[in-house]
């Protein structure tokens, strides 16, 4: 399984229109505006990343090494990567065991079918 690291919505697109990996793994460090959570998912991204069968990956190792302050933002970004993601029926992949991450994203609004089609690998 291939994983690459996205830090914007641009290099995001690029890597999920060519094809290049199995799993688009989310950097969620970002600076949010007041009206606006900054994300890199987008609806569109994540239509183009479902019919090209790609995995959006939620480090959530990375989740418990932030301070309150930021776990709250990045939780907020999740919740609205999720939200895009079960519109579009894009796969979800957790670095966590299956109980924790299920547990994680009931948490963060994701429906069963998602969590039926969640994939808990380490990347």
């Amino acid at each position: 399984m291939k994983t690459i690291v996205a830090s914007n919505s641009e290099k995001a697109r690029k890597i999920i229109e060519s094809k290049s990996c199995d799993v688009l793994v989310l950097d969620l460090a970002g600076h949010d505006n007041v009206k606006k959570l900054f994300t890199i998912i987008t609806p569109v991204i994540a239509r183009i990343a479902q019919t090209n069968n790609i995995a959006i990956g939620i480090n959530a190792q990375a989740l418990k090494k932030l301070s309150s302050v930021e776990k709250a933002s990045t939780l907020a970004r999740l919740r609205e990567v999720i939200k895009y993601c079960r519109k579009a029926r894009t796969k979800l992949a957790v670095n966590l065991s299956k109980h924790e991450a299920r547990a994680l994203l009931i948490s963060l609004g994701a429906s069963t079918e998602q969590l039926t089609k969640t994939i808990t690998q380490p990347f």
